[in-house]
Formats: C-alpha cells, sequence, structure tokens
C-alpha cells in the first residue's frame, strides 16, 4: 500500500513540474512581449525561461526554443548596462543557437509564425547584432569571444544559406573570424576554421593569406600543408604558390623551387622577378649537373629564363647581372688557355684568344652596367665593374679602361665608408 501511495505521489509531483514549467514558459512569453514597454522585464523572462528549461517536454519544444531565441536576442540588443550584464557575451549566442533549432525543427513548415520569426530574426536581425558585438569585444582585445561571434554568423550562413546573408556583413565576418584566431593566439583554429568554411563551398583568399603570412613569420611546420591546401583550395590564386616557392629557396631544395617557379611562370608570364628565379633554380641544378651535355642544357634554361625577365622588366638588375656573370665565366675558359701560351705563339692562336676574351668581357660589361644603372648602391655591382675594367686594361691598355676603373674604384671607397 505504501509503494503504491508513493507511486501515486510521485506521478502526482511530475504533473506539478510539468504543470508549473508550462506556466513558466507562459510567463516567459507574456514579459518578453511586455518588455517592448517596459524593458526590466526581459530580467523577469530570463528568469522563467531558464525554469522552464529544466524540464525535457517543455524544453524540446519549438515554442520553448523561440520563446528562448526572443528574450536572449532582447537581452543581447538591449542598450542597459544591467540587462547586458545578466545576458553576458553570449546572449546573442544563445539567440542564435535557438533560432537555428527553430528553423530546423520548421523547416518543413514553412508557413509556421515560428519559422518565419526564426528566419527573420536569422537573416536580418541577428547578423547586425552579432556583427557588432563582435567589433566591441575586438576592440577590446578579447578575440576568443569576438571570434565566436563571427562563427556564428558563419553558421546562420550554413543555415538558411550565404546568399540570404547581407553580403557585407558575411565577407568581413568570415575575416574577422580568421583575423581574431590569429590575433588571439589560435592560428590551429583559424586553419580549422578555414578549412571548415572551405568545404562547404565558403572561402576567401585575404583571410587564407593572413594564415599563411603568420604561419610563414612563426616558421611554423605547419606552414607547407596549408600553403599546398590553400593551392587546391584557390588553384588560379598566385600567392601561395610564391610562398611555397619562399619555402623551397629556403631550404635549398632546388628541384622543388624549379617546379614551382615553373608554376608561377606559366599562370603569370609577365612577371619578370619569377623567370629570374627560374633562372637562378636552373644554373643551380647545371653547377649540380655531372653530365656535360645535360649541364649545358641547363645552363641554356637558365640564361633563357635571365633574358625573358630583362625582356619584361630592363630593370631587373639580378638578371642583368647574373647574364654578365655567364659571359666572365665564358670567358675565363679562354683566360686560361691564354695565360698557358708559350712565350712566343702563333699570333694568330694569340690575337683569336684575345678577340675571344674582350668580346665576352665587353658584352658582360652591357650587362653590368645596367645591373650599377637599376641599383648603383650595391656594392657587389660596383665591386664587379672595377674588376672588369682592371682586367680590360690589364689585357688591353686602353686608357678609357683605366679610368672607369678608377671610377668605380672611388664609388667602391664611398659605399664602404658609408657603411662604417
Amino acid at each position: 500500500m505504501k509503494r503504491i501511495l508513493l507511486i501515486a505521489l510521485t506521478t502526482a509531483l511530475s504533473g506539478a513540474v510539468m504543470g508549473q514549467s508550462s506556466m513558466d514558459l507562459t510567463n516567459a512569453i507574456l514579459q518578453n512581449k511586455e518588455s517592448l514597454q517596459a524593458p526590466k522585464e526581459i530580467l523577469k523572462a530570463k528568469i522563467s525561461i531558464d525554469k522552464a528549461s529544466k524540464v525535457a517536454k517543455v524544453n524540446t519544444t519549438v515554442k520553448y526554443y523561440s520563446t528562448r531565441a526572443d528574450i536572449y536576442a532582447n537581452i543581447a540588443r538591449s542598450q542597459d548596462p544591467e540587462i547586458g550584464k545578466v545576458g553576458g557575451d553570449s546572449a546573442g549566442l544563445v539567440a542564435v543557437d535557438n533560432y537555428v533549432k527553430v528553423f530546423q525543427l520548421e523547416k518543413d513548415n514553412k508557413k509556421s509564425a515560428y519559422f518565419q520569426t526564426a528566419i527573420y530574426n536569422l537573416i536580418k536581425v541577428m547578423p547586425p547584432a552579432l556583427y557588432n558585438f563582435g567589433l566591441t569585444l575586438r576592440d577590446k582585445k578579447e578575440f576568443v569571444a569576438s571570434r565566436k561571434h563571427y562563427e556564428m554568423i558563419m553558421n546562420i550562413a550554413g543555415a538558411v544559406g550565404q546568399d540570404q546573408i547581407d553580403s557585407v556583413i558575411f565577407d568581413n565576418s568570415y575575416l574577422l573570424c580568421i583575423m581574431n584566431s590569429i590575433d588571439g593566439g589560435e592560428i590551429d583554429t583559424a586553419i580549422v576554421n578555414h578549412r571548415e568554411f572551405a568545404a562547404v563551398g565558403i572561402s576567401n583568399v585575404q583571410a587564407a593569406n593572413a594564415i599563411a603570412a603568420k604561419l610563414e613569420a612563426d616558421k611554423s611546420d605547419k606552414l607547407l600543408s596549408f600553403v599546398q591546401e590553400a593551392n587546391r583550395i584557390y588553384p588560379l590564386e598566385p600567392s601561395f604558390k610564391k610562398v611555397e616557392l619562399n619555402y623551397y629557396l629556403e631550404r635549398g631544395d632546388t628541384s622543388l623551387a624549379l617546379q614551382k617557379a615553373k608554376e608561377l611562370t606559366d599562370s603569370d608570364p609577365n612577371n619578370d622577378q619569377l623567370f629570374f628565379i627560374q633562372g637562378v633554380m636552373y644554373d643551380e641544378l647545371a653547377k649540380k649537373e655531372k653530365n656535360k651535355i645535360l649541364a649545358a642544357d641547363t645552363k641554356k634554361k637558365s640564361l633563357k629564363s635571365y633574358q625573358r625577365a630583362i625582356e619584361i622588366n630592363p630593370k631587373n638588375a639580378g638578371a642583368q647581372f647574373n647574364l654578365g656573370v655567364n659571359y666572365i665565366n665564358d670567358a675565363s675558359a679562354f683566360v686560361k688557355e691564354y695565360n698557358s701560351l708559350p712565350m712566343n705563339p702563333p699570333k694568330d692562336k694569340y690575337e683569336k684568344l684575345r678577340a675571344e676574351i674582350k668580346s665576352r668581357y665587353t658584352t658582360s660589361l652591357g650587362y653590368f652596367l645596367k645591373a650599377y644603372e637599376a641599383a648603383p648602391k650595391d656594392k657587389n655591382y660596383v665591386q664587379t665593374l672595377w674588376d672588369v675594367y682592371e682586367q680590360l686594361y690589364s689585357m688591353y691598355k686602353q686608357p678609357d679602361d683605366k679610368a672607369n676603373s678608377a671610377k668605380f674604384k672611388k664609388e667602391l671607397e664611398a659605399l664602404e665608408a658609408e657603411k662604417k
């Protein structure tokens, strides 16, 4: 008998709790409406809805989610410090979370008042509110809290469709979501955000570049995998290929650097600096190549790359200088042969070697002078001009060569004095 009475008593209590929770939900609805005229009523509405949230049969209904969303949305929008303090930084997030639940439950019943309210708030009301509150938090350097607001805007876009959100708010929210992660020291979160957004067709080159720049600055071991991922997401964007190229260059991986340089020149055929880098890579490979025929062929590709660079930009000092170096290197073989001649060599042999040497030195001078004109303060260019004129004078005793040698020696001394 006691057992039966106990069960009856429990059932009665359960019904009482259920009845009270329903009353709490009704009170919350009424108090929320009254807050339009008496703003402080929203505080009572919050207490009522929080009470109603404790019963499963109530807190899983569309009516509950819609009411809770409205209450927290009003708290988030309130300019009253007392009300704002009660809601905290997360009031807008709670509102959106509940509107999304209404949207999901009622998406097959689009004519319902609950659905219409949810969709209106998700599209028109909450994104601007979340956006502005996120900016306030960002100004306070509360980057993590700020990021959560922009993540929520992105979640709204995922639920209702990107095209339903104001394009300026959407684009800036994406970027600010990433930037808050970076500025808040959460680079891994930034990478995850970027990957998750890309998976649903949302991407932003500026945000991805910001991540790459941070990883590059930090010399992170995640840099290569991120830029390779970015290359797949943004196949027409060259900036990530350039980062990858620099990555290989810094590590002395000539073959991979050349491969990336070739990809870049194919997609950006008027970029002189890329052709210059490509030439340098071919030069490096030619030096390492043991097969003379292959080395010579690779060297030709190097010269072709430098020539293309100066066709695009005659002031590309590096390409001009390296072409000059190529002719000096060619001359060195003839100089070596010249220096090994016997005391009385055949005159035609002697003159032929002198002509070969002079021809290459004269050609190299043209390139060195253009490099110098493009960068007159480069000590290496001035030093080279002095050396070349000295060599020419020692062989041919031309007054102009002597005068130019003196000129560049004086410039070199001035540059060295500046650094001291």
